[in-house]
């Protein structure tokens, strides 16, 4: 038979048991936080176009100099094992005219994503997000902007050569 203060421990309260199970809960979590870490994946955040220009964002091709001069709140991460990067930006949505130049319309028959998002792009694209595409040096970035909104998502990818050599 139960007595009142091991109720009270079962239910919530204090007890030793309680301690351990909430100290192997928070370890097995930490371990799991290390093991998920990617080093591969470098992930960066810059308030303004500045901070971005004075990090060298652009100089190492993991997004082409061609957002908007009000660019803020610019989100990339970049898988350097993969050559793949994704992203996010926002911008004063006048100009994005600006942006728009740069780019072309998105219409690659041979693309990074074989079919795989096509449903979630053509989703993007009713929900009044425009694609575009911009490929220099054997990357290729596809933007999804909203020009109402001043807002743009893009991922990018490194075309690989077979570069083996004949025996």
């Amino acid at each position: 038979m139960c007595t009142r203060g091991s109720n009270r421990a079962l239910l919530g309260g204090p007890s030793p048991f309680r301690r351990q199970v909430k100290h192997a809960l928070h370890v097995l979590l930490a371990a799991l936080a290390v093991v998920g870490c990617n080093p591969d994946v470098v992930s960066s955040h810059y308030a303004t176009l500045a901070q971005a220009r004075a990090d060298q964002l652009f100089d190492r091709g993991w997004l082409p100099d061609l957002l908007p001069p009000s660019a803020y709140d610019i989100h990339t991460s970049n898988d350097v094992a993969q050559n793949t990067s994704v992203g996010e930006f926002h911008f004063v949505p006048a100009e994005f005219p600006l942006l728009e130049a740069r780019l072309q319309p998105f219409a690659s028959a041979e693309h990074h994503f074989n079919g795989h998002f096509d449903h979630e792009i053509r989703a993007y694209v009713a929900a009044g997000r425009r694609m575009y595409q911009y490929t220099e040096n054997g990357s290729t970035w596809v933007f999804l902007c909203n020009s109402g909104d001043g807002r743009c998502e893009y991922t990018m990818w490194l075309w690989r050569r077979n570069l083996r050599r004949a025996p």
